[in-house]
């Protein structure tokens, strides 16, 4: 299982390099750190943060740990797209 995070222990996760994701209504959110700042995407957005602003604004959400190698396959479009090739 995942381990989430709060805020104190993501901002200090993302201060060593690491970087986190978090749902938040029902969207994506990735979060990495550089210069100082926060970086945060989703699929329509991204923009950088300083700490206290992010502190602020994402107080109350959880995060977790963002595995890059990590592969989600849908089973079902798999499968579907094999059935037609033969």
């Amino acid at each position: 299982m995942e381990r989430k995070l709060h805020i104190d222990e993501a901002l200090s996760y993302l201060k060593g390099s690491y970087k986190l994701f978090s749902i938040i209504k029902n969207e994506k959110y990735l979060f990495s750190y550089r210069d100082n700042k926060v970086l945060i995407s989703t699929d329509k957005t991204s923009y950088r943060l300083n700490i206290i602003d992010f502190k602020e604004l994402f107080l109350d959400s959880v995060f977790f740990i963002y595995d890059d190698n990590q592969i989600e396959v849908d089973v079902t479009k798999d499968s579907e797209y094999y059935s037609w090739r033969q």
